[in-house]
């Protein structure tokens, strides 16, 4: 019988990406941030980035979530080595930073936006 990993997306997500285990997906955050960027409370966010017009591509993040000061994080495994998986990952940045912003709000009420990404391609650090 094999054993799930947590490397696996579904085992991830239920394991981090639920209400109930907030606090391990705090402490994820905070072993991997600069302490500048440290939560203590996070709010999860719906995964799914909605397509802003019909030809648009869906997005689905692992965990997309909201920190206490409104900084927004995209955590993602990966276990395979994927083609174009930092152009994917930089995709994914861009949406998590630019959804924040509403019609007719300044620039200025822009959060910093962070995706943590896990994986054997994932040497690449995004952030606003």
């Amino acid at each position: 019988m094999e054993k799930i990993t947590p490397k696996v997306d579904l085992a991830f997500k239920k394991i981090f990406g639920v209400e109930e285990n907030k606090d391990l997906l705090i402490s994820l955050i905070n072993a991997t941030v600069s302490p500048e960027d440290q939560v203590v409370d996070v709010t999860l966010l719906n995964p799914y980035n909605p397509k802003d017009f019909r030809g648009a591509k869906l997005s689905i993040l692992d965990i997309k979530a909201v920190g206490e000061t409104g900084k927004r994080f995209n955590i993602e495994i990966q276990i395979t080595d994927e083609a174009d998986y930092d152009k994917r990952a930089l995709y994914y940045w861009a949406k998590l930073y630019t959804d924040q912003l509403k019609v007719s709000k300044d620039y200025s009420t822009l959060n910093k936006a962070i995706a943590i990404e896990h994986g054997p391609s994932c040497s690449i650090q995004i952030h606003s």
